[in-house]
């Protein structure tokens, strides 16, 4: 049986081919204005899931990273303000010591002790640290002060400090499957059993004020207070190390995060972006195939009489 062309279908098919070309010539056209090979998943079903895949896992580790970043920032806060309260206690160790000097005068001892109350007043500060709003040695309670000073001589300075914070600790997340402590519990940094820096603090200043004391008994409780304040020193210095070490762990992961969130941008880009010398050979190929597309219609569609008599 034969199958008859007619002008019609000859017509139809070629308005098709037409269609085609200049779609795939838009397309690359497309490509090249936009710097974009792919944009929908029909322009490359495999390399359109990978692309998904590599922008997800730069997203999360923008994530990760800004995580790490309000964590690194909470503890060198802290451990700006624990090197602050170290560096209080070393001076009342000074002051210790030149308070065991029988030779002391009344007036050079009130003045010891009036350094004693600033010190006092620097230690509670570093104490009540802030970063962003939040307070760093509340452990979970973040919104208040961790430590109030409870009772006052009657000229108005300190005798006792009580922590008011929460007993846990507050954690933030640094990647996937890890953790870091980030707002410790005051109790356990500036008053641990035997190395409460607050007690240290006022009962150094008492002592120096304490004009009931002999001056025997006044060196012999001074050189006692040497102890205290050596041990509460070595309280904040066991945190400042450790959240030192914190630290580093989280320089380390950052390196890591940032590697990972360049390597998926560099992949995405890759899967993503249009090579242009390709895309420019891609466009000449498709408009001489339209070219002679045109060319061949033209001649087919040349009609004569002969054509009208078949």
């Amino acid at each position: 049986m034969n199958i008859r062309v007619t002008a019609q279908t000859q017509t139809a098919s070629a308005l098709a081919n037409f269609r085609r070309q200049q779609t795939n010539i838009a397309r690359v056209q497309d490509q090249i204005s936009t710097g974009l090979r792919i944009t929908t998943a029909s322009d490359g079903p495999a390399d359109y899931v990978a692309i998904n895949q590599a922008k997800s896992t730069s997203r999360r580790s923008v994530t990760y990273a800004q995580t790490l970043n309000d964590a690194a920032t909470d503890l060198n806060t802290s451990v700006s303000a624990l090197l602050e309260g170290t560096n209080a206690l070393v001076r009342a160790k000074q002051i210790a010591q030149e308070g065991v000097d029988q030779t002391l005068d009344p007036n050079s001892r009130q003045a010891l002790a009036t350094e004693v109350d600033s010190l006092i007043e620097r230690m509670v500060q570093a104490g009540n640290v802030q970063s962003d709003g939040k307070y760093l040695f509340g452990g979970t309670a973040v919104e208040t002060p961790p430590f109030v000073v409870t009772s006052l001589t009657p000229g108005g300075q300190p005798t006792a400090v009580s922590y008011t914070g929460a007993d846990t600790r507050a954690r933030g997340l640094i990647s996937p499957n890890q953790t870091v402590d980030t707002k410790h519990v005051g109790s356990q940094v500036f008053q641990k059993s035997g190395a409460d820096a607050f007690a240290a603090l006022i009962n150094l200043r008492d002592t120096l004020r304490d004009s009931s004391l002999s001056d025997g008994q006044r060196s012999a409780a001074l050189t006692q207070q040497v102890g205290a304040v050596d041990a509460a020193r070595d309280g904040l210095s066991e945190i400042t190390g450790e959240q030192a070490a914190a630290l580093a762990g989280i320089e380390a992961i950052r390196f890591r995060v940032s590697d990972l969130k360049l390597s998926a941008d560099t992949r995405s880009s890759e899967l993503e972006s249009t090579d242009y010398a390709e895309a420019v050979v891609k466009l000449r190929e498709q408009d001489n195939a339209f070219q002679a597309t045109l060319a061949i219609s033209a001649r087919l569609f040349q009609t004569s009489l002969i054509d009208f008599l078949r």
